[in-house]
């Protein structure tokens, strides 16, 4: 082996040692120590800064250039005041509406709630006799299709009871206990009088004998209820429709 091969081979091996022993090895790094000095301290220096109050308040900000003269802050405040201005915005014209057409809404139906069927009879009254002494007589029907009946103040009838009787209307107490005020039928039965010589069958029962008005205790004359209720009186209309054809003869 020449010399020059041998000195190559002895630096590469050198180089890859180097190589090795650099990978493999982990040398502590040297950390450097803060500056010092040997003098005396240093002193540290304290900021006294003010407090700072309100500055819109405080200070006058506004828009304007300071750096402008004042002779030419009148335009440019004026420009500003204009770009500040909102900007009317102009209205359009609506286009007009069609001629001769009026649309017109269908009535509505009003929707009234139905009502339920009384499932009991209430009692119609179809007629009023009247007596020259004051006393009176209510005919009555049940149902559509019952029996004409004459009731005095106080008389029952399948559970009403007649209360009060006015000129055009009447009072009943009905099964419930409430009262209730039934109009009378104007018909030509009502306001029926009869002259003080008659005399009427009592209410309940057609088949009593008539009752003298004579023989009755009249109202009294101040306007208070009579001492004793009379019973109450039907009008002999038999006897009536006999005196009226009697008339017409």
């Amino acid at each position: 082996m020449n010399p020059p091969r041998l000195v190559a081979m002895i630096a590469l091996l050198l180089v890859l040692l180097a190589i090795v022993l650099r990978l493999f090895s982990n040398p502590e790094m040297a950390s450097p120590q803060p500056p010092s000095h040997r003098g005396a301290p240093v002193a540290f220096l304290v900021a006294n800064v003010p407090a700072i109050g309100d500055f819109a308040g405080e200070f006058y900000i506004n828009d304007l250039n300071p750096f402008v003269p004042i002779n030419e802050r009148a335009p440019e405040k004026a420009a500003l005041e204009e770009q500040k201005r909102p900007q009317v915005v102009k209205a359009t014209k609506l286009p007009p509406p069609p001629k001769n057409v009026i649309v017109e809404e269908p009535p509505k139906k009003p929707e009234l709630p139905t009502l339920a069927g009384s499932t009991t009879a209430v009692p119609k009254c179809v007629g009023l006799i009247r007596h020259s002494s004051g006393r009176s007589a209510l005919i009555v029907r049940m149902g559509a299709e019952g029996v004409e009946q004459r009731l005095g103040i106080g008389d029952l009838l399948e559970g009403w009871q007649l209360v009060e009787l006015g000129q055009h209307n009447a009072t009943f107490r009905d099964p419930s206990g409430a009262e209730q005020v039934l109009p009378i039928a104007p018909e030509a039965k009502n306001l029926l009088s009869a002259s003080p010589g008659e005399s009427f069958a009592p209410a309940g029962n057609p088949s009593a004998p008539p009752v003298d008005p004579a023989a009755q205790p009249s109202p009294d004359p101040s306007g208070g209820a009579m001492a004793q209720p009379p019973p109450p009186m039907d009008a002999d209309r038999d006897g009536k429709d006999a005196r009226k054809r009697q008339k017409q003869r």
